[in-house]
């Protein structure tokens, strides 16, 4: 009975990373023609504890991504990458993309909970006027991506200081369109924000999770003040409903200080 559970759980593994290297999140997220190179750092959760990896150039990132699959260690991806090739070593790190990570049906029992359902979470995520790049899905998790049609290079502090002034404009967003429907969004503004590709269940019987791809809009890019404009319209928005909801009252009883 054990070796056949074994078997099927090593059949599931591997199909899923087959269906992984078809669908090609890592590609689509940073193939931005930034640079030729990069060096993507690769976090997996294996047995006795995390490593982290680091890889020089997409290709082989997506075979090392495929092989700890098959193996069945949960795989993240940190979202920040840095350049490799001689002529753009100088230029640091960039950052491709904003994202939002919407947990759902997480704990009930908060006061504010999260959102419930899978689609309430996607309803959230439309409330932003601007259709994601990339959309992943695991159980309690919507990861989206909106790619930059420039990528911000993080060559000094005040280019590291604007992309996360960008990252956290799209995260206060969505803490404040949750809040307009009573839900708690769990803001991720660090630059080293991970991306989920597989996660190990809680329990060691449990299967591995891979992370599909509910949409993939490569050609869809945003410039950085498409995005802050958006959020500041949205946000806008959610103001006024709010206010509609619950308007202030007025003082009108002429009280003199």
């Amino acid at each position: 009975m054990n070796n056949a559970k074994s078997l099927i759980n090593t059949q599931q593994r591997k199909l899923g990373a087959e269906i992984m290297k078809a669908q090609n999140p890592l590609g689509i997220l940073f193939d931005s023609g930034c640079t030729k190179k990069l060096s993507l750092q690769i976090v997996c959760n294996e047995i006795d504890g995390s490593q982290s990896y680091s890889l020089k150039d997409l290709h082989s990132a997506g075979k090392f991504v495929e092989e700890r699959c098959s193996r069945g260690h949960g795989v993240s991806v940190v979202a920040t990458s840095f350049a490799t090739i001689p002529e753009a070593c100088r230029l640091g790190g960039h950052i491709g993309f904003v994202w939002a990570d919407i947990r759902y049906a997480c704990n009930p029992q908060l006061l504010r909970p999260f959102p419930q359902t899978r689609e309430h979470a996607e309803q959230l995520l439309q409330k932003l006027p601007l259709p994601p790049s990339l959309t992943l899905h695991t159980q309690g998790l919507i990861q989206s991506f909106w790619l930059l049609r420039r990528p911000i290079v993080t060559k000094s502090e005040t280019e590291r200081m604007r992309a996360k002034i960008l990252v956290t404009r799209v995260q206060d967003y969505f803490s404040a369109a949750a809040t307009e429907d009573y839900w708690e969004y769990e803001s991720t503004c660090d630059l080293n924000h991970r991306i989920i590709l597989s996660r190990r269940g809680t329990e060691p019987t449990q299967p591995l999770e891979f992370a599909s791809v509910l949409e993939a809009r490569s050609d869809c890019r945003y410039s950085a003040s498409e995005i802050v404009a958006a959020c500041n319209a949205g946000h806008a928005c959610c103001k006024e409903n709010w206010n509609a909801r619950f308007p202030r009252k007025s003082n009108n009883r002429g009280d003199k200080k």
